[in-house]
C-alpha cells in the first residue's frame, strides 16, 4: 500500500528491488512484462567469436570488490516505528574472509513479510555474491539482434591464433642412431639437441576471458547495421 500519491512507475521502481526476485518492467507498444532476474535461466543463445564485431577492443572489469560476506535482508517492517527485523545470511562469509580479509555486507532493500521469504532472496544473493563477477561493457554483437535483458548466454572470448611455420634445420642421422631419429642442427655433431617430431595438437587460441557464461544487462540494437551493444555480467 501507498500513503501518499506515487507514480506507477517510480511504484514499480520500489518493488523491483524489494520483492524476493528482481525484475525488469518492459513495455512493448500495449503490452507491458515484467521479465525477473534469474542467474539460473537457462543458456538463450551461444556467442561465437566470429559473432563479435571488436573482439580485440573488449575490456573486462574483473570488479574484485563486487563480493558480500553477509547478506543482511529486512522483514516484517513496523511502519509506525520505521523498524524491520532482519535475517543475515553468511554462509560464504567463512570463505571470502580466508581470500580476502574484509567483511562486506549487502543490505538488501525488501518488503517482504516472512522471514522464509527473506531467507529465499538471501540465498538467491549469497549464490551471486559468493565471488565477484566481471563485467564486460559494450561488447558488438552480429547476429544476435534478439537478445533480450536478462537472457543467460554463453560468449566466446578466446582470441584465435595466427599460426606461424618456424623454420627449422634437422639432420636424420643414419646408422647408430640415437632413439630419436633427428636432431637441431646446433655444434654439429658434439651438442645434439634432439628435435620430437611427433604432431602436438598446439592451443590454437589465446585465452583472454575463456568461455563465459553471462547475463545480458543492456542492449541497443542499430536497426541499419543489425549489430546489437551489449552490457553483460558473469553469472556462471
Amino acid at each position: 500500500m501507498f500513503d501518499s500519491e506515487t507514480g506507477v512507475y517510480e511504484a514499480i521502481e520500489i518493488l523491483q528491488d524489494s520483492s524476493n526476485c528482481g525484475f525488469r518492467f518492459i513495455t512493448d507498444f500495449s503490452r507491458f512484462t515484467a521479465r525477473r532476474d534469474d542467474n539460473e535461466r537457462p543458456v538463450s543463445a551461444e556467442i561465437r567469436t566470429a559473432d563479435i564485431a571488436d573482439i580485440g577492443e573488449i575490456e573486462i572489469d574483473m570488479n574484485r570488490e563486487n563480493y558480500a560476506t553477509v547478506i543482511d535482508v529486512p522483514y516484517n517492517r513496523n511502519y509506525y516505528r520505521d523498524q524491520a527485523e532482519h535475517y543475515e545470511g553468511a554462509a560464504n562469509r567463512a570463505n571470502l574472509l580466508a581470500l580476502y580479509g574484509v567483511d562486506r555486507v549487502y543490505s538488501a532493500n525488501s518488503y517482504l513479510l516472512t522471514e522464509d521469504a527473506a531467507k529465499d532472496k538471501a540465498r538467491r544473493l549469497e549464490r551471486f555474491f559468493r565471488r565477484p563477477r566481471p563485467l564486460i561493457n559494450g561488447v558488438r554483437l552480429i547476429n544476435h539482434p534478439d537478445l533480450r535483458v536478462y537472457d543467460i548466454i554463453t560468449i566466446d572470448l578466446r582470441i584465435p591464433l595466427e599460426r606461424g611455420a618456424v623454420p627449422r634445420q634437422a639432420a636424420v642421422l643414419r646408422g647408430g642412431a640415437p632413439e630419436r631419429d633427428a636432431v637441431i642442427f646446433g655444434s654439429w655433431p658434439g651438442a645434439r639437441a634432439a628435435l620430437d617430431l611427433g604432431e602436438e595438437e598446439e592451443e590454437p587460441y589465446r585465452e583472454f576471458g575463456g568461455v563465459l557464461t553471462c547475463k545480458v544487462m543492456s542492449v541497443k540494437l542499430d536497426l541499419e547495421t543489425m549489430v546489437n551493444t551489449a552490457d553483460l555480467l558473469e553469472a556462471g
